[in-house]
């Protein structure tokens, strides 16, 4: 089985985590996508922030690939920047970036995992200027490269 492989005793507890950070955002979005407006918050937010935190995280899924830039996000939420980075972080506790960043990232582990693209492909079809600026990105969030994390998951 897969999972016990990656989650062997072998395995480094950096690569653990990330794949388990990795399932939990496939899990979240599985659980947003039955649209659940009554499940309760971790985090005690209200009604509207939660909403703004289901839109933003579902925004993510759909634009990722295009649109990085935070700017972006709030313009849809029509909110200025500053102010929705912060009820962002309020909310979730981390960065609107970092989750943008950490989407990304996974992606980019799905594909990796397939064995299907290159990652100079997986570069391209994820808006990455060239294979360096992704292997730097990569390494940055998931604390190793795309080829060590295709050796790991061979």
């Amino acid at each position: 089985c897969m999972t016990r492989k990656l989650l062997s005793l072998d395995a480094s507890k950096k690569v653990q985590k990330n794949i388990i950070q990795g399932f939990s955002y496939v899990v979240m979005g599985i659980v947003d996508g039955w649209g659940s407006a009554e499940r309760d918050s971790i985090y005690k937010a209200n009604a509207r922030e939660e909403r703004l935190v289901t839109s933003f995280l579902s925004d993510i899924r759909k634009f990722a690939l295009q649109q990085r830039e935070v700017s972006f996000y709030a313009g849809r939420a029509e909110l200025a920047p500053k102010y929705f980075s912060r009820l962002i972080i309020k909310i979730t506790g981390k960065r609107p970036l970092e989750h943008i960043h950490e989407y990304l990232v996974l992606e980019a582990k799905c594909l990796l995992a397939s064995h299907e693209l290159t990652i100079r492909q997986i570069a391209q079809a994820l808006g990455f200027s060239n294979t360096s600026a992704f292997t730097r990105f990569f390494h940055m969030v998931a604390g190793l490269t795309p080829a060590e994390y295709v050796a790991f998951v061979k």
